[in-house]
């Protein structure tokens, strides 16, 4: 059985839930489906970049060593 799916909430200016509420209905999609069309690309970009730098940092010898972050 897959995982619930999580919510989130977000506050904007009136003027920029205006214009998002416009683009939903000129593209016939519901806020939530837009927003999510948007941000779940988005992280799951910056995910594959952490994870492709944090495997790079490893193949060049850098690492953190400690909380005091000295590393090599």
């Amino acid at each position: 059985m897959a995982e619930p799916r999580k919510d989130v909430k977000v506050y904007l200016d009136p003027e920029v839930h205006a214009a998002l509420k416009a683009i939903c209905a000129q593209k016939d999609v519901g806020l939530a489906e837009y927003i999510e069309s948007i941000v779940a690309p988005h992280v799951r970009g910056l995910v594959r970049d952490v994870m492709l730098l944090a495997d790079e940092f490893r193949r060049s010898g850098i690492s953190r060593d400690g909380p005091e972050g000295g590393g090599k």
